[in-house]
This record gives C-alpha cells, sequence and structure tokens, in this order.
C-alpha cells in the first residue's frame, strides 16, 4: 500500500497525495535546512564536492548564473546542475532569482550556504543579495574568474581581499592570507619554489598592503576585480565596463604604478569595452597615434598603437567578451549604439550571420559597418 500525507488545498483538508520516496527525500531537506544539511543519508540528500564548490564560489563572487553552476561545476550537464541547485534550495543553502531575462537564472548563496561552504584558511564572509543594475558587471567578473579557475589559477575575489584587509592588526591576516593562496611572501615555500619574493605595497600610514592598492593622498584603497596568484605572483584583474572620469582613472593606475615598482602587483590584466580601450590605449589620428592614459604614465610607448604580443607588460589590455550568451548579449546590448539594439532573438541571428562570415573582425565591429547593416536588413525583409 502506498503511503499518504494530508494536504490542505482547495479540495478539502481530507484531500490525499502519495508520499513517493521523491516527495519524501524533498521534505526531509525542508526539514533540516540549515548549514549542515546534506552532510547526513536521513536529511534527503547528501552535498558533493561541486555543490560546496559552486557555494563557495558564487559566495566569494556574489553570484553565478545556472549554466556557469552546469559548465564549471557538474561537468556541463544541465540536468545535473538543474537538479543540484533544487535541492540546495530546498535545504535552505542557495537562493535563485530570475528577474532578469537575458541573465536565465541567477544563484546565489544564503547566510547557512555561506556558513556550509566556509572552508579552513579563507575569510569569513557575510551572504549578500546581488544587485540587479551591477549584474552584468558582476557576471563578467565570474565568469573571467571561472575560465582561470578552469586552468588551474588560483583565484582571490575582491570579497575575500577585502575581508582580510579589513583586520584589525598591522596587516599580519593579510600576509597569512597571502602566504595560504600561494604568494610568494618571503620565507614562503612558494618564495623557495619560484626563486622570488613579493614585498607588499606600503599605504600613507606605514600599514603592508597586500591585495589593496593604495591611491591618492588620503590612504584610500583601490580593489581589484579579483587576482589571479600565477608563479607566485599577483596579477590583478580589472573588468572595467563604465567609463571613467579622467582623473579617477589616473588616479587608480597611478595607484599600480607605485604598486608595481615595489614589486607587490606583476601585472594588470584590463578587460574593458571600447570606449574604456580608447581611453586607456589611446586612437588613431589624422596626425597619426593620439596616446592615451598608459602612454602617459609609460606603461605604453608614445605616438604608436600598442603591439599586445609582446610579453610581459605590466598593464595589459582587451576586450571584455562574454562566453555565456545571455552575459554575451547583455554586453553586446551596452556597447553598441542604441540604433543597433536588438530582442535576444535578433542578436543571435545576426550572430550567426557574423560566425559564418568568419569575419577578422570582432562580432560589434562587423555589425556596425553600413554594409553589413543594410544586409542583415534585407536578410529580415
Amino acid at each position: 500500500m502506498p503511503e499518504y500525507v494530508e494536504k490542505a488545498s482547495d479540495l478539502g483538508a481530507g484531500y490525499r497525495v502519495p508520499m513517493t520516496r521523491k516527495r519524501r527525500a524533498a521534505a526531509a531537506r525542508r526539514g533540516n535546512q540549515g548549514m549542515s544539511s546534506g552532510t547526513v543519508r536521513r536529511h534527503g540528500w547528501r552535498r558533493t564536492p561541486g555543490d560546496e564548490q559552486l557555494l563557495e564560489f558564487a559566495g566569494a563572487f556574489g553570484a553565478i548564473t545556472l549554466r556557469h553552476a552546469a559548465e564549471h561545476f557538474y561537468g556541463g550537464v544541465w540536468e545535473t546542475a538543474r537538479k543540484r541547485v533544487q535541492y540546495m534550495r530546498e535545504a535552505g543553502l542557495l537562493e535563485r532569482s530570475d528577474n532578469l531575462r537575458w541573465a536565465g537564472t541567477v544563484l546565489y548563496p544564503t547566510a547557512a550556504g555561506m556558513a556550509a561552504a566556509a572552508a579552513p584558511g579563507f575569510p569569513e564572509l557575510r551572504a549578500l543579495v546581488p544587485s540587479e543594475e551591477r549584474m552584468l558587471h558582476r557576471l563578467l567578473v565570474a565568469e573571467a574568474a571561472l575560465r582561470m579557475r578552469a586552468r588551474g589559477v588560483r583565484v582571490v575575489s575582491e570579497r575575500q581581499m577585502r575581508a582580510v584587509e579589513r583586520a584589525n592588526d598591522s596587516g599580519q591576516a593579510a600576509e597569512a592570507f597571502a602566504r595560504f593562496v600561494g604568494v610568494a611572501v618571503a620565507g614562503s615555500s612558494a618564495a623557495d619554489e619560484f626563486g622570488m619574493a613579493v614585498s607588499p605595497t606600503m599605504d600613507g600610514a606605514g600599514r603592508a598592503r597586500w591585495f589593496g592598492v593604495p591611491v591618492g593622498v588620503a590612504g584610500e584603497l583601490h580593489w581589484p576585480d579579483f587576482t589571479a596568484i600565477v608563479g607566485g605572483r599577483i596579477v590583478a584583474v580589472e573588468m572595467e565596463i563604465t567609463h571613467k572620469e579622467r582623473w579617477r582613472m589616473l588616479q587608480v593606475l597611478r595607484g599600480y604604478k607605485m604598486s608595481i615598482e615595489a614589486g607587490h602587483i606583476a601585472q594588470v590584466l584590463w578587460e574593458v569595452t571600447p570606449d574604456v580601450q580608447m581611453q586607456l590605449e589611446g586612437r588613431r589620428s589624422v596626425g597619426g597615434w593620439d596616446d592615451g592614459l598608459l602612454a602617459d604614465l609609460g606603461f605604453l610607448e608614445s605616438g604608436q598603437a600598442p603591439d599586445w604580443s609582446v610579453k610581459g607588460r605590466p598593464m595589459v589590455v582587451r576586450p571584455a567578451q562574454g562566453r555565456d550568451d545571455g552575459v554575451r548579449y547583455a554586453l553586446s546590448q551596452k556597447t553598441l549604439p542604441p540604433s543597433l539594439r536588438c530582442s535576444y532573438r535578433v542578436w543571435r541571428q545576426w550572430l550567426q550571420v557574423w560566425e559564418r562570415d568568419d569575419s577578422a573582425l570582432e562580432f560589434e565591429e562587423w555589425l556596425m559597418r553600413p554594409r553589413t547593416l543594410q544586409r542583415l536588413q534585407s536578410l529580415g525583409s
């Protein structure tokens, strides 16, 4: 005989539905919510390493999409990702938002999820509900970090950097964390392995800063969007998709220059939109090449277009690119002129034409050519 459970409904208090094995497991997950959920069988599920890695990463970077979760934590299997996310939601470890159509399902941990994913050596972080206004930037940062992580590179989020630098000490907590994540701090195993040592930047108060970059004269700190630890060195990654005023960008660049000269930051990787790229690199003009901010500060040769094939530059600029279709679409709509902004369906059709053309131009450059638009309009008519 099947087991039944009472269910209040419009059909009356006596209405009953079968208590299947699946429903029983879901009820167990909802009845055992909290940071320890999924640690024993009676909770209706068991946490996997992929679940814990998802919670840790999404907590550190603020949010990821369900598509990101499938690709990076569940072997590219969409159905597995969907099922595991459902389990974690029922267990009170994960929340989801479907408010932004282009993003699809956005995932972020609850306070219990943050506690469940906490690992020794990492700073304690608070749960947050990500802002929809800054979601594109947040997901681009997460995507860039996931790509590096997939190549075996250790990544440290801005939230983690801020947490260790907030400690009420003289920089010992940040130095200990730097050692932990593989920075070649003097006397560390990483320094012995790579035969070099990374030095912190000293702020205006004489405090060693291992992750924050001192800027200005009032002791302010600038935070990279995340850092990558490569060969014991710190690479700062900046996802800049909004044009900053010249004085603000110069302040950040001067701070980085000081940190690079101090032996602190090895390289700054800028992933940028076209307007920011022009601000940093400069642009071609009738008289030759008009310098951008990087040439003004000595990071690039004056009077000529940058050659990014040269390795080892302390500053590197490249176009921001979303890999996830939804993120890529939202970024495209941000950078295109209003006359070329369109629905996701039309954008996908145009993207397919560009892919068939096998053009050497980036999609947005190709799309803004007058002949391209005429051709696309003729295809749609």
